[in-house]
């Protein structure tokens, strides 16, 4: 039994695109530093608690991404395009030019053009593949 599990995990690795996994361990950083941040504000109103419920969904998501369930893809997808939503203020306050530029630049490129990236990486061809999912294209 146990010589099975390990080949099971083998079929993963080998299957599995390098970019799932480094595209989880970037949501287990975000949601990690997020839940982190709440507790350390010490402020658990009902946003900061969503904000906690968030982050733990969004780490054990990326747990079942590494392991290509099937689930995890559209929860995943799901996660990281409301990351990017929310972070859009940071371009908002930049165009009311509230936030100064420097702080833009790194926040720009890490809450809005990295959900961009993993979103369009998440819609080819062999990551829908690797996580069994189709929707519905005939070849």
């Amino acid at each position: 039994m146990e010589a099975r599990e390990v080949s099971n995990q083998e079929n993963i690795d080998s299957k599995r695109p390098g970019g799932v996994a480094l595209a989880a361990i970037w949501l287990m950083i975000s949601s990690g530093a997020s839940f982190v941040s709440v507790l350390m504000s010490g402020n658990f109103s009902g946003l900061s608690i969503a904000l906690m419920a968030f982050s733990v969904i969004a780490f054990l998501t990326s747990f079942a991404a590494i392991a290509l369930k099937k689930w995890a893809y559209w929860v995943f997808l799901a996660l990281v395009v409301l990351l990017g939503l929310n972070n859009i203020s940071d371009v908002m306050l930049w165009g009311l030019g509230v936030s100064p530029d420097q702080e833009f630049q790194i926040s720009f490129i890490t809450s809005i053009l990295i959900p961009v990236a993993i979103t369009a990486y998440f819609c080819t061809q062999s990551v829908k593949q690797a996580f069994g999912v189709d929707w519905g294209e005939s070849n």
